[in-house]
């Protein structure tokens, strides 16, 4: 993966080092460097899922680092962006660290100690992309029978259908009985691969082994109705020819 960074640091000739020592090393991308600790709050606000570092001055003249990095750390948008501190002042190396820093470096800056502190921030950023990845391929649910929260993989799940105030969630292996309506686990699901075809019931399209105009067969031989206010829009969905969700 290619790391976005960030470089503050009110004195010009210190953004130029680090950009120098940024320039020869592959797979990482300099976005910007600023002077000015509030350009860089605005600037992360509105793009802050596209930076990955921010190498960050302490002693600054309008906002210090620290200040920064605490109010970067309050807004849960730009919770991953590692941060660097680079600094001439040994002292404030643990406080840096209640700020989640990934490294600290000493001015001037060493390029072993530049390369070593990269080597961390990727490693990291590899790791939470890794998380991320297991998280968006799950939903958290709590199991109503066990009392449980349970990540259930949206791949394995057959249907989900409703139950009074509960959702009933389908696997081949088991199913689990939550405590939310069907509309809202719908939203839960968040996938185009869930498609709602009654009242009651929504369905995973890789999971169908055949359908006709009234019914859907999954494939552990489930047979469901399709209810007759969605039977149009289902048959146009399954049948579409080009893009279609499940062509024929």
């Amino acid at each position: 993966m290619t790391l976005n960074c960030i470089i503050v640091d009110d004195e010009a000739f210190a953004r130029r080092h680090l950009e120098k020592l940024l320039g020869g090393i592959e797979g990482v991308n300099l976005i910007d460097s600023f002077s000015c600790s509030a350009d860089v709050l605005t600037f992360a606000r509105q793009n802050g899922d596209n930076i990955h570092i921010l190498f960050l001055d302490i002693e600054m003249k309008d906002m210090d680092g620290m200040e920064l990095a605490g109010r970067l750390r309050q807004e849960t948008s730009m919770d991953h962006i590692q941060i660097v501190f680079t600094t001439g002042h040994a002292q404030f190396a643990l406080k840096s660290y209640r700020l989640d820093a990934t490294d600290f470096l000493l001015k001037p800056v060493l390029e072993n100690e530049f390369n070593e502190a990269l080597l961390r921030c990727r490693k990291r950023a590899l790791a939470q992309e890794f998380i991320q990845k297991h998280l968006d391929s799950t939903i958290l649910v709590k199991n109503v029978r066990t009392g449980r929260k349970t990540n259930v993989r949206r791949d394995d799940i057959l249907y989900v259908e409703s139950m009074d105030h509960y959702t009933k969630i389908h696997t081949a292996e088991v199913y689990y009985l939550i405590l939310l309506p069907l509309k809202k686990t719908f939203s839960l699901l968040g996938t185009p691969n869930f498609v709602q075809i009654h009242r009651g019931i929504i369905i995973n399209v890789d999971k169908i082994a055949n359908y006709d105009y009234k019914k859907i067969a999954l494939h552990n031989g489930v047979v469901l109705d399709i209810g007759q206010t969605f039977q149009k829009t289902i048959h146009k969905l399954l049948n579409r020819k080009d893009g279609g969700l499940f062509p024929k």
